[in-house]
């Protein structure tokens, strides 16, 4: 594909093209890890939280090919709760602009809904009940988890905030294993573009955001 644009390049007069390649993403979501496998084990800073990639970074693959590294981009406002949580909840964001047991009340629902025994099988716990569950039941989650975990004040009383904040930890930790807080879009329809040949990159499009 770069072989055919270099060719196309000379026939307009463009010599020695440079290719830049941007790679875009959320924070958090393996940009830097990405660019590093891919460019040789280059070194590049890297870590389980967000705003570690401050700036751009570039990466000269071959005298022709460069990957930059951007810092993570986020929309201006979330759309609903559930957006922010999922953020939060792969380190994309910071936990501060969410409340925590609201943030610990969804993610363990959508687990415990979604992967069947993560839950049980990290706390020890038998099933809690039948899925799905609801927000009222999380609740009770949580403090079945505290229980198991010992966590209870005044004898016998489950110490909730102890075990959501356990529990937050643990997400954060990745002790559930592999898990996706969202599910691919199902496509219902597709639209052909036309071939490469036919559009003209020559022509300056405003691309002005209002």
């Amino acid at each position: 594909m770069t072989a055919a644009k270099q060719e196309r390049d000379k026939k307009r007069g463009i010599e020695n093209p440079q290719l830049n390649i941007l790679v875009v993403g959320i924070p958090n979501v393996g940009k830097s890890t990405f660019i590093q496998n891919v460019s040789k084990g280059k070194t590049l800073k890297k870590a389980n939280r967000p705003g570690v990639t401050r700036g751009m970074q570039r990466i000269v693959m071959t005298p022709k090919i460069t990957l930059i590294d951007t810092p993570g981009i986020l929309p201006s406002r979330f759309e609903n709760e559930t957006i922010a949580c999922n953020c939060a909840a792969a380190n994309a964001i910071k936990l501060e602009v969410i409340p925590r047991e609201r943030f610990a009340s969804k993610i363990i629902r959508y687990i415990y809904n979604n992967y069947p025994n993560a839950i049980e099988s990290l706390y020890g716990i038998g099933t809690f009940a039948p899925r799905p569950i609801d927000y009222e039941d999380s609740f009770e989650l949580l403090e079945l988890i505290a229980k198991k975990l010992k966590f209870v004040i005044l004898g016998d009383v489950p110490d909730s905030e102890r075990a959501i904040e356990f529990f937050i930890n643990d997400v954060h930790q990745n002790r559930f294993g592999r898990i996706s807080f969202e599910r691919p879009i199902e496509i219902t329809s597709t639209i052909e573009l036309p071939p490469e040949d036919d559009i003209d990159f020559t022509v300056e499009s405003d691309l002005t955001i209002e």
